[in-house]
């Protein structure tokens, strides 16, 4: 979670720990970029307005960082052509303040099973390159 708000932060980790989720926390870009890479999130929620730091330009350095990882941009701002720049950009998806709360959940549920797809894949294709993994399969149809 990356959101220099901390009424923001308290309540999204209240929220996220009811439903089993163990975030972690940065208050900007740099330490955002850090904790990547110690941690490995399975998302990212990013504040739209983080400090001096515009979400937009944040968010592709996130995915240059971790291409897998899907981005939740959240914002106060609900306007729709923020929004769309936000999903053009590759966020997985955007979410407004106040969060409704099933809405959120929901979203980040669904951010997770991306992730853990996209890894499936990854490791799949690590481990077997341009193989099929039917090399020893005799048979006939």
């Amino acid at each position: 979670m990356v959101d220099d708000d901390p009424l923001f932060k308290a309540l999204a980790r209240r929220l996220l720990r009811r439903y089993d989720y163990e975030p972690v926390e940065a208050s900007n870009s740099a330490e955002a970029i850090r904790l990547l890479d110690s941690h490995r999130p399975q998302v990212v929620l990013l504040d739209h307005r983080l400090g001096d730091e515009d979400g937009r330009v944040v968010l592709p350095r996130l995915r240059a960082h971790a291409p897998n990882v899907p981005v939740i941009l959240v914002t106060g701002n609900n306007s729709v052509d923020v929004a769309v720049e936000c999903i053009k950009l590759g966020a997985f998806d955007f979410l407004t303040k106040p969060l409704d709360e099933p809405r959120f959940v929901a979203s980040v549920a669904k951010a997770c099973e991306h992730h853990r797809l996209l890894e499936r894949v990854r490791q799949w294709e690590a481990g077997n390159g341009d193989e099929s993994g039917f090399e020893d399969l005799i048979g006939t149809s």
